[in-house]
């Protein structure tokens, strides 16, 4: 399901995020988030909760991208 579009979108200050997707993308989602008992609203959520936490807390399997071994960008590593 590929849903990214490359579109500025605006931000502001407010709790609202408005975005667009394909109709048939849009139904299918709806559809698959019926199935699992959850609300867009709360899958949202969900996913971006543990986005957040993700990157508050970095894996040590998972090295931050752009680093060399030793902390050091990688073209200046050598």
């Amino acid at each position: 399901m590929a849903m990214l579009y490359n579109i500025a979108m605006a931000r502001s200050n407010s709790g609202r995020i408005v975005l667009e997707i394909d109709p048939s993308e849009k139904r299918d989602l709806y559809e698959a988030l019926e199935e699992e008992g959850l609300t867009l609203k709360d899958w949202f959520l969900k996913q971006a909760r543990s986005l957040l936490a993700q990157r508050a807390q970095p894996s040590l399997f998972n090295p931050v991208q752009g680093k060399g071994r030793r902390g050091k960008p990688e073209n200046q590593e050598k």
